[in-house]
């Protein structure tokens, strides 16, 4: 009788690890799809730093324009 509970006892306990692992598994198409979104934002954070980087490359070249201007035009005095 003993080994009777004890095997009932071990085959609850592998009842609840196939659960577990039932769920994980079913969770799995829902996953990729948070993946999926996941990878189209950094695609669009690429894309916004290139942006980014392209205009302050700009602002830098302006600036050391501005900086090399004599001193009475970077004043905006004639």
């Amino acid at each position: 009788m003993d080994d009777d509970k004890y095997l009932g006892h071990k085959m609850e306990l592998l009842l609840d690890e196939l659960k577990a692992i039932h769920e994980l598994v079913a969770e799995v198409p829902r996953m990729a799809r948070t993946l999926d979104g996941v990878a189209e934002d950094t695609a669009q954070l690429k894309q916004d730093v290139q942006v980014i980087r392209v205009v302050a490359e700009g602002v830098s070249r302006d600036l050391d324009k501005h900086k090399n201007l004599p001193a009475h035009l970077a004043h905006g005095r004639a």
